[in-house]
């Protein structure tokens, strides 16, 4: 991806990071992405025995839900897709690409940050 490819000097980190976004976690519509997930984390914690994949189940929410897509909802939903563009692009351009971050499933990082920048309800 670009962000590896980018040949500049950044500085040390203070700490290692491992970075990953919520959507590498999906067991059902993305099992392979979640186990390389599961199994980078290990690695880089230098576990002994490797980290179990949890298990999928139902998930909890709780709180009031709304349908972000509604009309009235629109110039919120253009202020966050804006913010979320603005994220995705600094964190590939500057925070990914220091080598003191490591990333599981580059490709699949890439493609999901890219994807912060449009409006999910707009086909």
């Amino acid at each position: 991806t670009k962000w590896r490819e980018r040949n500049v000097l950044l500085p040390p980190l203070a700490n290692k990071i491992f970075l990953y976004e919520v959507t590498q976690q999906d067991q059902v519509n993305h099992h392979h992405v979640a186990e390389s997930l599961w199994r980078d984390l290990s690695i880089f914690l230098e576990l002994e025995e490797p980290l179990q994949v949890p298990t999928a189940g139902a998930e909890h929410h709780s709180g009031t839900k709304s349908d972000i897509c509604r009309q009235h909802l629109k110039p919120l939903r253009d202020k966050l897709v804006a913010i979320g563009k603005a994220s995705s692009e600094w964190i590939l351009e500057y925070f990914a690409s220091n080598p003191d971050v490591t990333i599981s499933s580059p490709k699949f990082f890439d493609l999901v940050l890219s994807s912060w920048g449009r409006d999910p309800c707009e086909k």
